[in-house]
């Protein structure tokens, strides 16, 4: 009965962590916390209070282990694209925003 409780209450602990960095859109990441700004079945723009810079590191961290990913740095934008099969194609961080920063996610057009 002891050990019953304990693991009940360990669970009651642990879930909630673990369905705060669920969020997704097709399968993409997103930033918790970022507001959405436009939102479709194909497409998702989002605002975050985070830089340039943190914004790539979330993403580069949250998508480590998955293969066939690019990650593109361009003059305005850093490109990250999906070259395997996921139902997301791309995700389109902005570099020249003030106030934050913005997130595209697009859906791939051959899943």
């Amino acid at each position: 009965m002891k050990k019953s409780v304990i693991m009940i209450i360990l669970l009651f602990l642990v879930l909630p962590f673990h369905y705060l960095n669920a969020e997704d859109f097709l399968g993409a990441p997103v930033i918790p916390g970022a507001e959405s700004v436009q939102g479709s079945d194909v497409r998702l723009e989002l605002k975050t209070g985070l830089s340039h810079d943190d914004t790539v590191g979330f993403y580069k961290k949250s998508l480590e282990r998955c293969k066939d990913i690019r990650f593109r740095e361009w003059k305005d934008a850093t490109y990250i694209e999906d070259d395997w099969n996921r139902p997301w194609h791309s995700i389109t961080i902005s570099k020249l925003d003030k106030e934050g920063t913005t997130i595209v996610i697009i859906k791939d057009n051959w899943t």
